[in-house]
């Protein structure tokens, strides 16, 4: 639904057999937590250490699900944040620092990115903020916020120089994924050196040297969140009243 407050969206879910609708969910705070998850899920399996400090970039409603997650599959040594706005990355720092997170804001992105090992961006920016320079002792990459052809939030040559580019969908990268298909184009990537994450979950690929995960939502990672709370909800033994419409 979109009115002038803003657009609100809804998660259906559907038991598969009997097409039975078992939830509705709000699909917006379903989308920070799956986005959480999928950049914690690549970080688990490329990352390969317990602890390190992370550098985040954004500090909207999604930054802090970013935070908690990757919380959740590593040791979050400091957390240094960036984003264009001072007083929404002092916010945010705050709000980590009450979690109990060690956090700091900074003024630019290498600032940020100085004496991090993992980085996490999750911005609406339409160019670019991170290149290849900056990156320094970066292991792994996590690029959440550009699901558009025209926006990225690494250049090319930031793009060309992780030596394993891990997607959550392929087919779906081909198309949306603005930060791997304007270095497509520039010759710093390609297509062909692409791992499905998929595949690097289930071992089939082994990532090698510096890695970048590139994640744009695909629709069964919804589908996989709201099953999984569903699930939960269900187990806790808790009981909602009814409601008769009639």
């Amino acid at each position: 639904m979109s009115s002038r407050g803003g657009s609100k969206f809804v998660f259906v879910l559907f038991d598969s057999s009997t097409s039975f609708p078992l939830a509705v969910m709000g699909a917006g705070v379903l989308g920070m937590y799956r986005t959480g998850a999928a950049s914690a899920v690549a970080t688990k399996h490329l990352y390969h250490r317990p602890s390190g400090t992370v550098a985040m970039f954004g500090s909207g409603k999604q930054a802090l699900t970013q935070v908690l997650a990757l919380g959740s599959v590593m040791w979050l040594e400091a957390v240094r944040v960036w984003s264009p706005n001072k007083v929404h990355r002092d916010s945010f720092v705050d709000v980590l620092s009450r979690r109990g997170y060690r956090a700091a804001a900074f003024d630019s992105p290498d600032l940020a990115l100085k004496g991090a090992d993992v980085a996490s961006a999750i911005t609406s920016s339409k160019d670019p903020f991170i290149t290849d320079k900056m990156l320094g002792s970066i292991s792994h990459l996590n690029l959440c916020g550009s699901n558009q052809p025209a926006h990225s939030e690494a250049d090319p040559p930031a793009v060309g120089s992780f030596e394993t580019v891990v997607v959550d969908d392929l087919p779906q990268a081909k198309v949306e994924y603005g930060d791997l298909i304007q270095a497509v184009r520039a010759g710093t990537f390609s297509w062909g050196s692409a791992v499905d994450l998929a595949a690097v979950v289930a071992g089939a690929s082994r990532p090698r040297g510096r890695t970048l995960f590139k994640s744009g939502g695909a629709a069964l990672e919804d589908v996989a969140t709201a099953s999984l709370i569903y699930d939960k909800a269900m187990r806790s033994g808790r009981s909602y009243p009814g409601v008769e419409l009639v």
